[in-house]
């Protein structure tokens, strides 16, 4: 219903915004054709979808056609059939004369919120697809009808049509009529014309096409089509020395550049203990407004937690609290069972703790413009303008910039960094907090809402005022992420705009019954709109992949040798999951990606059958406490470690000392998962032996990124954002009994223990009663969801074991060594022994029974 709301809400706005005489028809056509749709709202998405289509194939005039076709593009988004959707978006715009670009983007962004399961990237790939072929279709169109008005040869004409149909993939058509070019793509007729053409030759020829071409899309499909061509010339062998790295360096080049385009980053500027917006993945970002509205800098910082004392007065007037947002899954609206609804969010983000007040607000643009005063009371009688602008700032979703006299303009001035109001989609996402109900403390009804925000009901439960209007920010419960006032107090303008006349703002307000408060409440106004019930607050995107200010020179990470490159592939889901089902027999393991931990967990299948990796994003940590080191490149790590029966199914054997099918595979030396020969080579070359296990599994999936981690690598991964002993925040040895297998949450067979505080511990039933390990996830995962990353066996890293250096970028460990590093502790250690930093080495050519291992896959990009 939400969905339908906001499709409606964008159609009736792209008309009013029409300047092609189209308005008075489709205010005609529009009532014909809900009629005839509503026939069909029964069918399933895809066969109603189709239905639009053939309707639209029947109109008569230019307005029924557009509304059908849109009905049609949104039904088959629903459906999840993008290449349907491309299709009839792209008979819309070739069908409907002259729909203004403005109204096409909206279509699309609409279709958006379900194609692909919301991707936005992909969305906008999309469109830029398919203008593409329109473009194409309306140059062959133009071209061919120049060829057949004269008898004289048309050079022009050819390379037209030979460009249009390029972009359209069909090159044997397009090296026809290029070749009627004259010469104008001579490299390529050449090569065609002697019969003598290898993929490398035309390959080159096409590649110096592409460098003569000078429409942008002309220039891509060139480049496209030598790729490809390149492609096989590598695979067939016609490639060596500096002509197989220079085929290589710009086949990684096109799909580098085939990549769905994403948000502009903002520049890490940041002042804080980390140096940029992603502080080093600390939980808070607090910017210390009190030098006032004349300040050349707010100062910034990065801390771990809540203060002691909570987030006292002054964060709510001269300092501003933002709190760290993990990326995930939700479906967002009201309908929490429509799967066609489900948004990802694919990067992490701060958003303010409280809403912007009013001291908070003059501090930084030194006025006050609320109707309701009180220096911890949420500003109001805001509008968007006044927060982003009226020029730059009210062009967003075009450009991410604002004005320099506006709230948010002075702010990122000050700040250097790049804060903004949320996106509609991070708003609800993070006012949700993992919940499906009405409200974000899991409830439904009006006393659930009494708890979380201020409305209509509750303005005199003495908390705050008890005046008619808003109160005290912070002043009820928050949510699991402990966000407050996200129900209630004042609406929040969101980024997103509707069209150039309306924005959106979400939350509900003291005005409010409660069905007007919920998590996906949502109204449009007009952005210079000033009320005293809408007020903001704001959130800055976690740049983690910029270096800090002052540090040392990005050194790229090995990725592999000129004969052994990584091949990184498809990448962007939060979860990769390899399917090993078919066993050590098999010729491939099918490799996937997914956006979210299914319904029903980690079930015993990705203990067995599957081997589930989550990505990682880069950062900063101070490894073993003290040196830092910066991760600039984003990985999948194992969210188990792997298991006896995930062994098995690779290689067709299980060493393991004490058996089970789910516990973590041990008994394994780094050679026997790298290899003697190549494997042991690291981090000289990254090259495995094809007989090892990583040899086995690289060689059945197509992809050379997967390995042992970097010893950095391993521990930014268990400390997921924290600097305590333990990654679950901890710091005394107890907590340990939480996060894995260890020496006292086992019965050990003989085993006295000289620390009084465990003298009582009792066995914790998780795995048996074996002085062993136990099966993997048993326990607690940290926050990135990664399991058993201390305790139940060591894990063996990719480096040499040496002394760690300071200030080190993507750190490979030293070029040499007689020991391997191992991390995170086993069964058999004491608490002290499995934490964060602690570090130990072993022989590589021998395996024990507490040492086993997890993966990792390394990407290119």
């Amino acid at each position: 219903m939400r969905k339908s709301l906001m499709i409606m809400g964008l159609a009736f706005a792209a008309f009013a915004a029409f300047a092609w005489p189209l308005h008075d028809e489709v205010v005609k056509a529009k009532p014909i054709v809900e009629e005839l749709m509503s026939s069909r709202a029964s069918l399933p998405p895809g066969e109603a979808a189709d239905a639009a289509a053939e309707l639209a194939a029947a109109a008569k005039t230019e307005a029924a056609r557009f509304l059908l076709l849109r009905r049609a593009v949104e039904l088959y988004a629903k459906a999840g059939d993008d290449e349907n959707t491309a299709a009839a978006f792209k008979k819309l715009i070739l069908n409907v004369k002259d729909v203004p670009p403005t109204v096409q983007e909206r279509i699309l962004f609409a279709a958006g919120r379900t194609l692909s399961v919301g991707k936005r990237a992909k969305t906008e790939a999309l469109f830029k697809g398919v203008r593409a072929l329109v473009w194409a279709d309306k140059e062959l169109v133009a071209a061919r009808r120049a060829l057949k008005s004269t008898k004289k040869d048309a050079p022009e004409a050819h390379l037209r049509a030979g460009n249009a149909l390029a972009v359209m993939g069909d090159w044997t058509k397009a090296l026809a009529h290029l070749l009627g070019a004259k010469g104008k793509i001579a490299p390529v007729a050449d090569h065609e014309i002697n019969g003598t053409a290898t993929a490398d030759k035309l390959a080159d020829a096409w590649w110096k096409a592409s460098t003569l071409a000078e429409e942008e899309y002309v220039k891509s499909a060139y480049r496209l089509h030598a790729a490809e061509l390149y492609r096989k010339a590598l695979a067939a062998n016609l490639l060596d020395g500096l002509a197989k790295n220079l085929a290589e360096s710009r086949v990684a080049e096109v799909e580098n550049e085939m990549r769905p385009p994403e948000a502009p980053k903002p520049v890490p500027r940041g002042n804080g203990p980390e140096g940029s917006a992603g502080g080093g993945g600390r939980l808070y970002c607090v910017v210390d407004l009190s030098a006032g509205p004349s300040a050349d800098k707010y100062p910034v910082s990065y801390v771990d937690a809540e203060p002691k004392g909570g987030w006292t007065d002054e964060y709510k007037t001269t300092k501003l609290v933002l709190r760290r947002i993990e990326p995930g899954s939700f479906i967002m609206g009201k309908d929490q069972k429509d799967e066609a609804c489900r948004v990802t969010l694919t990067k992490p983000f701060y958003c303010g703790v409280f809403e912007v007040t009013q001291k908070q607000y003059e501090l930084v643009t030194g006025r006050n413009p609320s109707e309701f005063k009180g220096d911890m009371r949420p500003v109001e009688k805001v509008s968007y303008e006044m927060i982003r602008g009226k020029n730059d700032g009210a062009k967003w979703l075009e450009s991410s910039a604002v004005d320099s006299d506006s709230f948010l303009g002075k702010f990122r001035t000050r700040t250097g960094l790049d804060f903004d109001l949320p996106k509609e989609a991070q708003w609800e996402y993070a006012c949700r907090a993992g919940t499906t109900s009405k409200y974000n403390n899991g409830g439904d009804s009006e006393d659930d809402l009494r708890k979380v925000g201020r409305f209509r009901n509750n303005q005199s439960d003495g908390r705050g005022e008890c005046l008619a209007s808003h109160t005290i920010v912070g002043s009820y419960e928050s949510n699991a992420w402990g966000l407050y006032d996200m129900h209630g107090n004042v609406w929040e303008w969101c980024a997103d705009c509707m069209d150039n006349d309306t924005n959106v703002f979400r939350g509900g307000t003291w005005t409010d019954g409660a069905e007007g408060n919920t998590s996906s409440s949502r109204f449009i106004t007009n952005p210079y709109r000033r009320q005293g019930n809408i007020g903001f607050r704001i959130v800055l995107t976690a740049d983690l992949t910029g270096a800090p200010p002052n540090a040392e020179p990005t050194v790229p990470p090995s990725t592999g040798t000129p004969e052994q490159p990584v091949n990184s592939g498809k990448s962007d889901g939060l979860y990769c999951v390899i399917d090993l089902s078919a066993g050590p027999s098999a010729d491939k393991y099918p490799v996937s990606y997914v956006d979210a931990e299914p319904r029903g967990g980690w079930t015993d299948e990705y203990k067995t059958k599957k081997l589930v990796l989550r990505r990682i994003e880069p950062g900063t940590i101070y490894m073993g406490g003290i040196y830092r080191t910066t991760l600039t490149k984003p990985f999948y790590c194992g969210v188990f470690e792997v298991t006896q029966r995930q062994y098995v199914l690779v290689m067709g054997n299980n060493p393991s000392e004490a058996k089970g099918e789910m516990r973590p595979v041990e008994q394994v030396s780094y050679a026997t998962i790298r290899g003697r020969d190549e494997g042991s080579k690291w981090p000289e070359s990254s090259a495995v032996d094809s007989d090892s296990f990583m040899g086995k599994l690289q060689s059945r999936t197509g992809i050379r990124g997967f390995d042992l981690p970097t010893e950095a690598q391993w521990e930014y991964a268990c400390r997921a954002g924290t600097k305590s002993a333990y990654n679950n925040g901890g710091k005394a040895p107890y907590v340990m009994k939480r996060l894995g297998r260890f020496t006292l949450n086992q019965k050990m067979r003989g085993h006295k223990e000289s620390d009084a505080d465990f003298a009582k511990h009792k066995p914790d039933g998780k795995g048996g009663y074996l002085e062993r390990h136990t099966v993997v996830g048993s326990y607690e995962p940290n926050k990135w969801g990664l399991y058993d990353m201390h305790g139940n066996v060591w894990e063996w890293c990719r480096d040499w074991s040496a002394d760690l250096s300071n200030r080190v970028t993507d750190p490979s460990g030293p070029s040499s060594g007689s020991e391997r590093v191992r991390r995170g502790g086993a069964w058999n250690f004491h608490a002290e022994g499995c934490n964060s930093f602690e570090r130990h080495s072993f022989n590589p050519s021998k395996g024990t029974g507490t040492i086993g291992f997890r993966i990792i896959r390394q990407l290119s990009e």
